[in-house]
């Protein structure tokens, strides 16, 4: 009998790379794990359910290469970060001390389930104006945001989503022009959920209570890590055509954490991930929604809109094992801030009235940033 052959080594990540880790972790006090390849990652199952993609029982596919829980996102652009991909791995950095100096100037928000809280991040609150106008100076990022596709750039209101989560910012992000897919990070300052209840907010508000919002940023932000297991949620926009074309853009779009080649909507990766710090819990729940899928598309609305890409309809189709076809939980994308930071009417103003006296949070950084002496609490 022929002896098996070892599994191919991986290649390990550069000393370069782990020494930056180190050192950032040191001045930021933040915790994550001893860095990984990508490859190490997926050898290791780090996937939403724990199991190496090669290993699951569907069948390969033409759209998603390995199973249906994998991403649409092309291997040559998923080869280009052999560190996984998040907002530890952009090029162009967000400048911590323009980070430090907008939190300053806003509120401390203090978690009502400090349980929930993402160690090592610094999250503040605000007013619906201040939050708003704050994500865009901290997320317009000069060699970075002038490469992303003009209509997706500034801040968008998810109107009419259920789930409590209202803005998030786009124009900071990896845009492949070859493969017309956009890499967006979850960084701070991109996305922000309420302090409170809306009075208009959708279904009377039944998913705004506070540990839902919590529980549901904590997912997003995972461990506001520097790595591939630990950091912040990442999606990937697949674009039918070129995206500031003359026709209404379409898009499919795939949510990851790290690795943009195993998406967390399919097998219910977001069940994995909710429940990562409870084991037992985490295979049981997983094992029982491990069928369940869903798609998010992005559709463009053209006509009368104010300006190109300010109106889109952000569409969520579930179904199982990767065959969606069941609407369900879609909403109104819509830019309330452009480019340049300006407001888009009518729906500045609509947002604003919506919030009303109800602000907004959003994690800022790092609790104490990158470059800075770390303050013990006393």
């Amino acid at each position: 009998m022929k002896k098996a052959l070892p599994p191919p080594a991986l290649p390990p990540p550069s000393k370069q790379y782990i020494a930056k880790q180190q050192a950032a972790r040191a001045l930021s006090g933040l915790s994550a794990p001893a860095p990984l390849s990508m490859g190490r990652a997926e050898q290791q199952g780090i996937t939403p359910c724990g199991v190496p993609p090669c290993f699951l029982p569907w069948p390969k596919t033409a759209c998603s290469p390995g199973c249906y829980c994998r991403t649409r996102v092309d291997a040559e652009v998923a080869d280009s970060y052999p560190q996984g991909f998040g907002w530890y791995s952009m090029s162009v950095k967000q400048d911590s001390a323009t980070l430090k100096a907008i939190a300053d100037r806003l509120e401390q928000y203090d978690w009502a389930y400090p349980d929930k809280k993402p160690a090592g991040g610094r999250y503040v609150r605000g007013s619906a104006a201040q939050i708003a106008q704050a994500m865009h100076t901290a997320t317009k990022v000069a060699g970075a945001s002038e490469k992303v596709p003009a209509k997706i750039r500034g801040i968008f209101w998810m109107k009419g989503n259920a789930i409590g989560e209202e803005l998030v910012s786009l124009q900071y992000g990896d845009y492949h022009a070859g493969q017309r897919q956009f890499l967006f990070p979850v960084s701070p300052f991109a996305w922000a959920w309420p302090t409170g209840v809306p009075a208009t907010a959708p279904f009377s508000g039944i998913m705004y209570t506070p540990a839902q919002i919590e529980n549901a940023s904590a997912i997003v932000l995972n461990k506001v890590g520097r790595d591939i297991l630990s950091t912040p949620a990442a999606m990937a926009f697949a674009f039918k055509g070129t995206p500031d074309g003359t026709t209404a853009a379409r898009a499919t779009i795939d949510t990851f954490v790290g690795n943009p080649r195993v998406s967390f909507q399919n097998g219910w990766g977001i069940m994995w991930l909710q429940y990562r710090d409870s084991p037992c819990m985490q295979k049981l729940v997983t094992c029982c929604s491990y069928p369940v899928s869903q798609t998010f598309t992005l559709d463009e609305y053209a006509g009368d809109e104010p300006t190109p890409g300010s109106s889109w309809w952000r569409g969520i189709l579930f179904g199982c094992f990767g065959v969606n076809c069941v609407p369900f939980g879609g909403y109104h994308l819509v830019k309330i801030l452009d480019g340049d930071g300006q407001p888009v009417q009518p729906y500045y103003d609509q947002f604003i009235a919506y919030m009303g006296d109800v602000g907004l949070f959003t994690w800022a950084g790092d609790e104490c940033p990158v470059g800075a002496a770390r303050v013990s609490a006393g």
